[in-house]
């Protein structure tokens, strides 16, 4: 499979994760304990990522052919685990373990790049935001490239002391890239006119604002309106346009 399986993801309808329902899953990346990042469907829409930890120690075992990253598999959903995006399940076609599929927070990973800019320097590690950023195109209905995944592998060979900044990279990929599309075709209740923005403001108030609690930056533009949005992020120097 290649990164086209997109196009076959894209058109399987919106369903929301329940005990025994089966779901598609596009696979974005793979990492060193057979623990995985992808989307799946959640609560709202398609763009849901996931964090899949193994629940059995089989760090050794390759899950996946060796076509990852962005492959479509299936996961099914056996246990949900008290909310409406988390839950244990395995992939349908390598049923070889049972997994616990978690929906990164906004919380975590801002809270993580707050800490690596008070390690490396808030403008070193703002910009190795942007080189990520602008590998985004900005627009509606976004695919994930190879160009992306590797962009996120660029940057984490500049941090080698920082075993877990991959992960934290491809969760921020894939939440600005699931922000591009969110469009009522997909479940969303609008189609986006800010796009990856959001995203942007979040993480430059992460790193230069520490007066905001980590919560309060990942709630910032909640119910907010667009032009609102817009404004924060011009004040900002975040002038990419709205679409």
């Amino acid at each position: 499979m290649t990164y086209r399986e997109i196009y076959r993801y894209r058109n399987i309808c919106h369903a929301r994760p329940c005990l025994g329902k089966q779901l598609p899953a596009f696979v974005v990346a793979q990492y060193d304990k057979n623990d995985f990042l992808l989307y799946s469907h959640g609560a709202f829409d398609i763009w849901c990522v996931y964090h899949a930890v193994s629940l059995d120690n089989i760090a050794a075992q390759t899950i996946l052919p060796d076509d990852y990253p962005l492959s479509l598999q299936t996961i099914e959903v056996e246990k949900m685990t008290g909310t409406n995006t988390d839950f244990i399940g395995s992939f349908v076609e390598y049923a070889v373990v049972n997994f616990e599929f978690d929906a990164p927070e906004d919380v975590d990973y801002m809270q993580e790049i707050r800490d690596l800019a008070v390690k490396y320097g808030r403008e070193r590690v703002w910009s190795s935001f942007l080189d990520l950023y602008e590998v985004i195109p900005q627009k509606r209905d976004v695919e994930i490239s190879r160009e992306m995944t590797q962009k996120v592998l660029q940057i984490t060979a500049e941090y080698p002391g920082e075993p877990r900044l991959r992960y934290i990279l491809d969760c921020l990929l894939c939440a600005m890239i699931a922000e591009n599309n969110r469009l009522c075709k997909y479940g969303s209740k609008f189609d986006t006119k800010l796009g990856k923005k959001v995203k942007a403001l979040g993480i430059y108030q992460a790193i230069f604002e520490p007066e905001l609690g980590i919560r309060e930056v990942a709630n910032y533009s909640k119910g907010q309106s667009v032009e609102w949005i817009s404004n924060e992020c011009a004040n900002r120097g975040i002038n990419t346009p709205n679409m």
